[in-house]
């Protein structure tokens, strides 16, 4: 399945299409579209927080449940939820109120357009799926929002994961083929001319 869970989201929500983010200043590329921040800040970072649940293949299982719909962003962030809010009101400029709802809103779109899109799957499936869309996720985070920082996961504000290209492009493939699971490590048994693979 092939789809951009950015913009799914976005037209399941129907606001603007979200601005990616320039991997030099850390700020969204203007042009000529309507820039609505506090969809362009609650978006990805709620995809984010579903990325980071579904790297446990029963979290990730759990996330195409038609009961977590109705749990909201407070369930999904858990004790990040305050400091995370807090950062999307504020580069909104909307209230923690406001921020929050929206949030909830962003929380059960996503739910909704995985279902529709995953139905049938398991929690490994959803994991791969996560897997293939988590660099283009990071090409929408603001800089200014420091969500790295409330996630306790540096990658996430890390501006060579905003970068497009070729290289970059290969460098997250490379990235997505070691990040999914699937890889195994090799260990050497020196007693042992062959070398033995375990998971």
């Amino acid at each position: 399945m092939s789809i951009n869970l950015v913009e799914a989201v976005q037209a399941k929500l129907g606001c603007p299409a979200l601005h990616k983010i320039d991997p030099n200043t850390q700020e969204i590329i203007k042009d000529d579209k309507p820039v609505d921040l506090l969809a362009q800040a609650a978006i990805p970072t709620v995809l984010i927080e579903m990325y980071k649940a579904s790297t446990n293949e029963q979290q990730a299982a759990n996330l195409l449940r038609e009961n977590s719909s109705s749990s909201g962003a407070k369930d999904l962030f858990k004790d990040d939820y305050t400091s995370v809010v807090e950062r999307v009101a504020a580069y909104s400029h909307k209230s923690v109120e406001e921020a929050g709802h929206e949030m909830d809103k962003v929380t059960h779109a996503s739910h909704a357009v995985l279902r529709e899109n995953l139905k049938g799957t398991d929690g490994k499936s959803v994991k791969s799926f996560f897997n293939s869309q988590i660099a283009n996720l990071k090409k929408y985070i603001p800089g200014a929002l420091h969500i790295g920082d409330a996630l306790h996961d540096n990658t996430i504000d890390d501006r060579t994961h905003k970068m497009e290209g070729p290289m970059s492009d290969a460098m997250h493939a490379i990235e997505r083929l070691f990040s999914d699971g699937t890889n195994q490590k090799k260990a050497f048994n020196p007693t042992d001319d062959t070398i033995h693979y375990k998971k």
